[in-house]
């Protein structure tokens, strides 16, 4: 069954209070071509395709004919629609009286362009590096559109960042350069977010659903670092092997322990299309490396593991 339509019938909720109204999207409005490009160059080309099929080229012709013929609205909702296929970086929080709803807020210079009264709420924010090329010896800054999303899913907030590439020399041909800094961070984020609800957040730990997963078989994981009663370890299998199946003593022992930054592999059986993430169950945090190629799949595996919390 597709991930997207399972996850549907899941029983996550969303209370609607107010009216939807429909946001001004200023900050897509006063976009330059190339900026909107390079937002949708953040979201896999199968899926670029699958929305504007009758254009054809590689990636970086498709995400610039798109942006400059499609409309605000239809860039919004492909980036609602879109984002759980793309690489994110994905932060889970609770508090003491379960969420049933998100307030309405202002997050810094971020502009709400999707979602009021409750429902999840899709925001875009202003990312400019500041870039230091050499060859010649030049300062200079690259802005991207960021997205973030926020969620309620089994009265938990869920924060997601669509994550940003490193390497951004393919933006200036190929010409050799650095990141020496940024306007915005995740972290001032979700500090921003966080203050905005009523009642303390605080991330879930999710070792308990992480654990639960990995012993029935859904996931296995390939490299750790866990904490032992005196230090910290870490192990990585050879060959990107599975800890519980390559070696169960190994397993015993890391399953007892507390985990930091762990990288998982959903068996291929499983049926899903995410094949990796990692996860910090203490800090309440995934992250999603790859692009998936179905729509609900990455919300699948947070719903998966917080079912099992």
């Amino acid at each position: 069954m597709d991930a997207c339509r399972a996850f549907s019938r899941l029983g996550t909720c969303y209370d609607v209070g107010k009216p939807e109204t429909k946001p001004l999207m200023a900050i897509l409005k006063s976009a330059s071509i190339e900026v909107l490009k390079r937002l949708l160059e953040l979201f896999p080309a199968a899926k670029l395709r699958e929305n504007w099929s009758e254009i054809k080229g590689k990636k970086e012709v498709l995400s610039d004919a798109v942006a400059k013929q499609c409309h605000r609205d239809e860039l919004v909702k492909f980036v609602d629609d879109n984002l759980s296929c793309c690489k994110q970086h994905v932060y889970i929080f609770s508090r003491a009286k379960p969420l049933k709803e998100l307030p309405e807020m202002k997050i810094g210079d971020a502009e709400r362009v999707l979602g009021v009264g409750g429902k999840p709420a899709l925001y875009l924010i202003s990312m400019k590096y500041k870039v230091i090329l050499s060859q010649p010896l030049e300062e200079t800054s690259l802005e991207f559109l960021w997205p973030f999303r926020l969620d309620i899913m089994r009265g938990c907030l869920i924060v997601r960042f669509v994550v940003l590439e490193n390497n951004i020399s393919s933006h200036f041909h190929g010409r050799p350069s650095y990141i020496a800094g940024r306007n915005v961070e995740e972290q001032s984020i979700l500090q921003q977010v966080t203050n905005s609800f009523v009642g303390n957040l605080n991330p879930v730990d999710l070792h308990k659903g992480i654990k639960k997963l990995w012993k029935n078989g859904f996931v296995d994981a390939t490299r750790t670092r866990y904490k032992k009663p005196t230090s910290t370890a870490a192990e990585a299998m050879d060959k990107q092997k599975g800890i519980k199946k390559n070696d169960p003593e190994l397993y015993k022992t890391v399953l007892k322990s507390p985990l930091f930054k762990t990288l998982f592999q959903i068996q291929s059986e499983k049926g899903s299309t995410v094949s990796v993430f990692w996860a910090d169950p203490s800090a309440g945090s995934l992250s999603f490396p790859r692009y998936s190629k179905r729509r609900g799949d990455t919300d699948y595996v947070i719903d998966e593991i917080l079912r099992n919390n």
